[in-house]
């Protein structure tokens, strides 16, 4: 190997490491024995630090408080309360993935095995699809207080959110599966639950 070469790239790793450490901008060229030019220009500017294109960079706000309620049939009828945290994780010109996290108060029930006044607590991920009107698909489950159980759900709706923030509804419908049970507790099969959701809001 020529020893020119070799000598050049030892000097280039060394400029580079310079350069990150001192957190200073710099431009400059190394032309190797083979007329070959190397031009590298680095800034102190992040990228990782800067607000991401589209979605979250128009707005400062990634938390959304919203109530939600719904009516269900299935393994029990009634309605269904919850308060929602959710979070924008990422996002870009016209889609987002959130996290959601809630408590809530399910008061269905099948005047059998089932009486409701349950709390439960719902987790999940949302995909939105769209700028303002959004498609929003979801999955995610419910842990169920009482029964010590959890239900894995899946949703789908519509959803509207400005990407600065301010006023959030969504309207989605919602399935989650289910275990029957006995009056001594056994589980008898496997069932679902279904029903539409209303969700009102705030996003800032």
């Amino acid at each position: 190997m020529n020893p020119y070469f070799k000598l050049g790239n030892i000097l280039i790793f060394n400029i580079l490491i310079s350069i990150f450490c001192c957190e200073s901008e710099a431009q400059f060229s190394f032309n190797n024995t083979d007329g070959v030019s190397f031009k590298i220009t680095t800034s102190t500017d992040n990228d990782f630090t800067k607000p991401r294109r589209g979605f979250k960079k128009r707005r400062y706000g990634i938390h959304t408080f919203f109530a939600e309620g719904g009516y269900f049939w299935g393994y029990y009828t009634g309605e269904r309360y919850s308060v929602n945290y959710d979070l924008l994780l990422q996002s870009r010109e016209n889609n987002a993935l959130t996290a959601r996290i809630g408590v809530g108060l399910n008061n269905a029930t099948n005047d059998t095995t089932y009486k409701g006044n349950e709390n439960f607590f719902p987790f999940g991920i949302n995909l939105l699809l769209g700028r303002i009107y959004q498609f929003e698909l979801g999955s995610g489950a419910y842990y169920y207080k009482y029964r010590e159980i959890l239900t894995p759900y899946v949703s789908v709706g519509f959803r509207y959110q400005e990407p600065k923030g301010g006023f959030m509804c969504r309207i989605a419908c919602d399935i989650h599966l289910e275990r029957s049970y006995d009056f001594i507790g056994r589980n008898v099969s496997k069932t679902a639950v279904y029903g539409p959701l209303v969700g009102l809001g705030w996003t800032f």
